[in-house]
């Protein structure tokens, strides 16, 4: 390798922002398992949300199937520490798994810190139980 390729690495390396060992966690964000289970005929997560949490986006989607999704609008907040996801809303298929990820902004306190994001996670399977449905929880991948 010639001494003009050495350097053009070393620069693409600088430019990039990242060194050797360089701890990337704080760049992504961070997921934190949540349980689903059926209220009614809804499906809801329990959030552990908190007072300076609100949530930025979220997503229900088939494993199997993705194109099978819906995005919900970002004014849909939970109520009660529950993000009910409504049987009008989206239609859950029995013995299918589902993704539902819930995206939050948490608010810094203070002037110079910056604000945060977390998602909350829950993969679970839709089983039919009589006439309605149940959900066991799966693992997350």
């Amino acid at each position: 390798m010639t001494m003009l390729n050495k350097l053009f690495i070393l620069l693409i390396i600088l430019l990039s922002g990242c060194t050797l060992g360089d701890n990337l966690g704080h760049r992504y964000t961070k997921e934190i398992s949540v349980p689903a289970h059926v209220r009614n005929s809804d499906v809801c997560l329990s959030l552990p949300i908190q007072s300076n949490e609100t949530v930025v986006s979220a997503i229900t989607y088939n494993v199997g199937k993705p194109s099978e999704q819906i995005i919900f609008p970002s004014d849909k907040q939970p109520e009660a520490g529950l993000f009910c996801i409504l049987a009008g809303e989206f239609k859950f298929k029995t013995d299918q798994e589902y993704l539902t990820q819930v995206e939050v902004n948490v608010r810094a306190e203070g002037k110079n810190n910056k604000s945060m994001r977390k998602a909350y996670v829950s993969t679970f399977q839709a089983v039919k139980k009589g006439d309605s449905f149940d959900i066991i929880q799966t693992v997350h991948k």
